[in-house]
């Protein structure tokens, strides 16, 4: 079922807008996206790096996506799946959380940290490595200094 509903999201993004839409309340979702993965990794005892380079699925063992369920994504979500930037790094993650969450729904819930990034996407927003920070297209940056201490309190 999550991964159902995530392929169907991934391949209706317009992948192509991406970056071009960018909103002020881009950043907001950020923000929730470090959030949610301090606590996430914080509660697992994780010690994430980049947080958008932070690979949650394989601390628990799912490292790779299968032919057959990459088959089912579209042509552009396979090359971002096979050729990833920092930002859409995360789909191949999101998209592997969507497996685990199917298989152990009770017991792994990574997938919702990387939520506020697809939604970034479907709205046609963006982010980039910049500066230490990660900079949303026409809304800000957010440093990542001790980004994980910092929002672990919030």
């Amino acid at each position: 079922m999550y991964v159902e509903n995530a392929i169907i999201r991934l391949n209706n993004i317009n992948w192509d807008a991406i970056g071009q839409n960018g909103h002020k309340k881009d950043m907001e979702l950020g923000i929730e996206f470090l959030k949610k993965m301090a606590k996430f990794c914080k509660k697992n005892n994780i010690t994430p790096n980049l947080p958008f380079m932070t690979d949650l699925p394989s601390f628990f063992g799912k490292k790779t996506i299968d032919n057959v369920l990459l088959e089912q994504c579209n042509d552009t979500v396979k090359k971002i799946i096979k050729n990833p930037s920092f930002s859409t790094s995360v789909v191949n993650y999101y998209l592997r959380a969507s497996l685990l969450k199917d298989e152990k729904e009770k017991e792994i819930d990574c997938i919702y940290v990387y939520e506020p990034i697809i939604l970034l996407f479907e709205k046609g927003g963006n982010f980039i490595y910049k500066e230490r920070g990660m900079s949303f297209i026409n809304s800000g940056l957010i440093p990542l200094t001790n980004w994980f201490e910092k929002f672990c309190k919030i």
